[in-house]
């Protein structure tokens, strides 16, 4: 996973992606180990419990989910991947430098 993430700008699992991944490590401490193998940007999104972020320079963040009426959840994922890479997208912090200098 170091490998890849080396590779990936953005590095975004759900919670059950990364306890497949890595047990019961805490999300910190991988986002971490992410963040030193070059990516710029660590996601984890926790379902009901909202999504954790961490950058290189702008440090952690956590975001709570909105209460909805939930039907299914099939496509949460890359509905939350989409709005992520358009909100970057619309403040021009999509290419590679300008996300790694967000602030």
């Amino acid at each position: 996973m170091l490998a890849f993430s080396g590779k990936a700008d953005i590095v975004k699992m759900s919670d059950v992606d990364f306890a497949y991944l890595f047990g019961d490590e805490a999300y910190a401490n991988r986002a971490e180990a992410l963040l030193s193998g070059g990516a710029s940007l660590v996601v984890i999104t926790r379902g009901n419990d909202g999504a954790s972020a961490w950058h290189q320079k702008a440090g952690p963040i956590e975001v709570k989910a909105p209460v909805v009426n939930v039907v299914d959840t099939i496509g949460a994922g890359d509905s939350f991947q989409a709005a992520l890479l358009a909100a970057l997208h619309r403040l021009d912090r999509i290419a590679r430098q300008r996300l790694a200098d967000i602030s």
